[in-house]
This record gives structure tokens, sequence and C-alpha cells, in this order.
């Protein structure tokens, strides 16, 4: 019995071992104070890619928008779109694979702002539950559009603040070629969208841990057999 129990905990430990808990998957970093790019109105979107290393099931779009008011309150209430692409040669597909509407949504005043040497705008941190979004290995786009707070009464100056420039991509359809997407190239001052992505990735475990793991379980089993075998005189 000793050793049964040995092998279900080896087992399971494999199995969990393969399954981190909820954590961040995907970081494009914070706001740098430098820029913002226009997520007001029902024709604008701005979308950036990412990439995930494992089948992922995605729980929050951890993200930040600037409000044209620098002395803004704590928190405010908001409303926007978020919508999720696969990747279609650099550009997002042509068919979400997540889009919804986020009613009335809190933004907590975390000290971002924009821009540096005449702040105007006052940063606004945000969350949108994606619901266990669950998505493959690979490369796809997220997207935030549709922005608008009873705070201000123009929201024509609500922007997705910036962060520094990791190497991706961000992209646009504001107002330009009837919708089309449009690619904007990241510049030094920082073109990409602030956000993170938490969620659970699935990782498959090493070879070699799977290798040692099988041994243990074999050798377990053999020593049980020796066991059980009746001695000969």
């Amino acid at each position: 019995m000793r050793f049964r129990n040995i092998a279900a905990a080896i087992a399971s430990f494999t199995l969990v071992a393969a399954n981190a808990n909820a954590q961040v998957v995907f970081n494009n970093g914070a706001p740098n104070n430098l820029d913002g790019y226009p997520i007001y109105g029902t024709n604008v979107r701005q979308t950036n890619d990412f990439t995930l290393s494992g089948t992922t099931s995605l729980s929050r779009f951890n993200w930040w928008a600037q409000i044209d008011d620098v002395n803004g309150p704590s928190t405010i209430q908001a409303s926007y779109t978020v919508q999720v692409y696969a990747d279609a040669g650099g550009f997002p597909g042509l068919t979400s694979l997540f889009s919804q509407t986020f009613v009335n949504q809190t933004g907590t005043r975390d000290g971002s702002f924009c821009c540096q040497g005449f702040p105007i705008f006052t940063g606004y941190a945000f969350s949108a539950d994606l619901g266990g979004l669950a998505l493959g290995t690979g490369s796809y786009w997220i997207a935030v559009g549709g922005f608008s707070t009873p705070f201000v009464t123009n929201n024509n100056t609500a922007y997705w603040a910036t962060s520094a420039p990791t190497g991706n991509q961000r992209v646009s359809n504001a107002f330009v070629n009837n919708g089309e997407w449009r690619l904007n190239q990241e510049a030094p001052n920082g073109v990409e969208g602030a956000f993170n992505l938490t969620g659970t990735t699935n990782v498959v475990p090493e070879p070699s841990s799977l290798a040692l793991v099988a041994t243990g379980l074999v050798g377990l089993g053999a020593f049980a057999r020796r066991r059980r075998a009746p001695l000969r005189a």
C-alpha cells in the first residue's frame, strides 16, 4: 500500500508541475509617461500583439488609459470594448476570438500621466475580465476601443497609454482605410500599449523530467513485485 501511495504522489506531482498557478503570462510594460493613442469613438481601435508560450487560459487584461485632466479624481467609471484576434501575417485576423464591451468599469488613478515636460493627462489603471479565454501557443492581438466616460464631456481625450518599446508592434484602424488595420512601427518615444495579461499556462514537463518519473515508477513496481514473490527453499 505504501508504494502505491508513493506512486500516486509522484504522478500527482507530475500533473501539478504541468500546470502553473494564475500569474502574469505576458507583460508589455507599464506606462512610460511619454505618449498615448486614441481609443475613443466606435470606429477607433488600437491593437497590440502578444505571444503565448503554451496553451493558456487568460483571466484578465490589465491596461492603462489616459484622461485629459491633470487633476482627475482617484477613480472614474468608463465603458470600453476589448477584442482578441489571431495573428494573420503580422496583422490581426478578420474575425475576433473574443469581443466584449465592458460597461461602468472602475479605473484607478495610479500616478501615471502624460506627458513628461507638460503633464496634462491623468493615467488610470483598468482590468478587464477575459473569462478564462483559452488560447494555444502562438501570436495574437489584443484591441481596445470605444472608450467613453461621464467624467469628461469631450471623450475625444481618451488614450491608451504607451509603454517602452519591447519588440512587439501596435496597429490601428483609427479612421483610415475603411476600417482596415494600419501598421504603426515602433518609434523611440514608444508606440506600444501599456498592458499585461494574467492567466494559467499549461506547460508540458521536460522529457528528462518525465523519463525520471517513469524510471521511478518502474523501479517501484519491480520492488513491489519482488516483495510479493514467495520465498523459495
